[in-house]
């Protein structure tokens, strides 16, 4: 259940602000993010990558879509180090692929991010047994 509140608030979140966020204040740029998504060998059918910029707190998000995230120039992380955090799901609104999020820290370099990743099984909780969709109809 908490991780679909997070991955929903995510979504609310995006839908408010854009996929990656307002531009930035001035020594906060944005740049352009984008790389493949896999986990166990295959990719990660929707979800997202987050990034929280460690000194101002910015939060830059790029949806995962057929095992890709891309987000533009402007619209990215801001330049520094951020906590990369990455959420999979077996579909839009579904369920989970693993428990919590993947994390990690990074340095954003001006010239944009670009990384593809293999996240496995052993390197994430498992995802939750007891997760419930709230569309589908109790029997």
């Amino acid at each position: 259940l908490h991780c679909t509140t997070v991955v929903l608030g995510c979504a609310a979140f995006s839908a408010i602000i854009g996929c990656g966020g307002d531009n930035a204040l001035p020594g906060r740029e944005r740049v352009s993010a984008s790389g493949k998504v896999l986990f166990d060998g295959k990719p990660v059918p929707a979800g997202g990558v987050s990034f929280l910029h460690k000194a101002s707190g910015d939060i830059g998000y790029c949806p995962i879509t057929n095992g890709e995230y891309i987000e533009e120039e402007g619209q990215g992380p801001v330049v520094g180090e951020n906590t990369m955090s990455v959420t999979g799901l077996e579909m839009i609104d579904g369920k989970p692929l693993w428990g919590g999020t993947y994390s990690k820290e990074v340095v954003i370099g001006k010239d944009g991010f670009k990384e593809d990743m293999t996240i496995l099984a052993a390197d994430v909780q498992p995802a939750d047994q007891n997760y419930i969709n709230v569309d589908d109809p109790v029997e």
